[in-house]
C-alpha cells in the first residue's frame, strides 16, 4: 500500500501520531496524521491520497527551522525534535498532546553544536540515546539524562553530549551490541558496548573498538552499512551479512548472503535494510531487494530525500521517498 501526500516537499517524518513535513522553505508544518489518514481519498487500488487542501485542514502546527533551508537529516528521542544542518545541531522540545502544539511554535531550539557541519543521525530503537556522524569532528552521542548515567570512559562536551570516536564519521547505525560507524562508506569501525543497570540508570561502556579487518568483513565491498543485529557489505553481485554476537572471542561472524540478479549499472550512493529488505540509492533511483534476495522493487526518480521510518512492531517499518511533488510512503511487507 501507498500513501501520496501532495505536494512540493524536502522531508518527512511521523512520530507518535504526528506527521512533520518541510517544505522547500525552510518551514516545519505539524498535523494529525490520524485524522490525515481516516479522511484520505482511497484509489481502486487501496492506495491512499492525501491533498494540500486536507493537511491545511488538519495541520496543528508551523515554525520557522533555525540553520538553513534544508536539514541534513532529522531524527525524534522521546519528546525531542534533534535536526542536524551545516551549522550544528539542533534540539527542540515537542509538547504532548494535541491542544499544546501552540508551544511548539513558541518554543526555542538550541544549538548543541555550534558551527559543526552534522551530516547524519541515529536513534537507539531501546530509547535514550542518538548517535550524530559529525564529519572531521568525530561520532558523537547525545543522552537522555532521566535513562542514563553515563560512565567516565567518553569525553563530555556538553550537558548531555558525549564522543565517542575522534575518526571522522559519515553515517552511524545502533546495533543490539552497540554502534556501527563508517567514515567514508568503507572504512566501517564497530563500537561495542555493556549495559548496566545502576541506581541513578542505567551506565554504558564502550569495551572496545573493531576495525573492519578485526571484524573479518568482506575486503572489497563498495559500501557497509548495520541495522537489527546484522552488518551488511555491497559487493558488485551480492550483499553478505554478518551478525554480531556479543562474543568477544568471535565477535562478528558470516551470517548470510543474497544473490543481487542485476549487477549496479551505477554506483550506490547510501544503502540502508530495515524489516522488508535492503534499500540501495542510486543517482537516478531506489532499488527495495528483499532480505532473501527473491525480488526486487524499484522505484524510479529524481529523488530529493528517503528514509525508514522504523517501528517497534515486528515487520512494519516504512519507507518513505520525497518526489519532486509528492512524498510517498510505502508499505512493502
Amino acid at each position: 500500500m501507498n500513501i501520496y501526500i501532495k505536494g512540493d516537499f524536502f522531508d518527512c517524518q511521523i512520530h507518535k501520531g504526528k506527521l512533520y513535513i518541510w517544505d522547500t522553505w525552510g518551514f516545519l508544518y505539524v498535523f494529525n496524521w490520524q485524522a490525515l489518514l481516516m479522511s484520505a481519498e482511497r484509489t481502486d487500488g487501496n492506495d491512499l491520497i492525501i491533498s494540500q487542501g486536507l493537511l491545511r485542514r488538519y495541520e496543528y502546527s508551523s515554525v520557522k527551522m533555525k540553520g538553513g533551508i534544508f536539514p541534513m537529516d532529522s531524527a525524534f528521542v522521546e519528546n525531542h525534535l534533534f535536526t542536524a544542518t551545516e551549522s550544528g545541531l539542533y534540539r527542540r522540545y515537542i509538547p504532548e498532546g494535541s491542544k499544546r502544539m501552540t508551544r511548539f511554535r513558541e518554543g526555542r531550539s538550541r544549538n548543541l553544536l555550534e558551527g559543526v557541519r552534522v551530516l547524519s543521525l541515529s536513534v537507539n530503537q531501546m530509547g535514550g540515546t542518538l548517535a550524530i556522524s559529525a564529519g572531521n569532528e568525530g561520532l558523537l552521542e547525545w543522552y537522555d539524562k532521566d535513562k542514563y548515567s553515563v560512565t567516565k570512559q567518553k569525553k563530555k562536551i556538553d550537558l548531555d553530549l558525549y564522543k565517542v570516536r575522534k575518526t571522522p564519521s559519515l553515517s552511524s547505525s545502533y546495533l543490539s551490541k552497540g554502534l556501527f560507524s563508517t567514515d567514508d562508506a568503507i572504512t566501517p569501525i564497530f563500537c561495542y558496548y555493556q549495559e548496566k543497570r545502576i541506581r541513578e540508570g542505567i551506565s554504558r561502556s564502550m569495551l572496545r573498538a573493531y576495525t573492519r579487518e578485526q571484524m573479518e568483513l568482506v575486503q572489497n565491498s563498495q559500501m557497509y552499512w548495520a541495522e537489527g543485529n546484522e552488518i551488511y557489505a555491497l559487493s558488485e553481485h551480492s550483499i553478505d551479512s554478518f551478525a554480531v554476537t556479543g562474543n568477544t572471542q568471535n565477535m562478528i561472524v558470516r551470517s548470510g548472503s543474497i544473490y543481487l540478479h542485476q549487477a549496479p549499472a551505477q554506483r550506490v550512493r547510501k544503502a540502508a535494510s530495515a524489516s522488508f529488505g535492503h534499500v540501495l540509492d542510486y543517482k537516478t533511483k531506489l532499488t527495495v531487494t528483499s532480505k532473501d534476495g527473491l525480488y526486487t522493487h524499484t522505484i524510479e526518480g529524481p529523488i530529493t530525500r528517503w528514509r525508514i521510518l522504523k517501528s517497534r512492531k515486528p515487520d512494519s517499518d516504512l519507507l518513505v521517498v520525497v518526489l519532486d511533488d509528492q512524498i510517498r510512503i510505502t508499505d512493502l511487507k
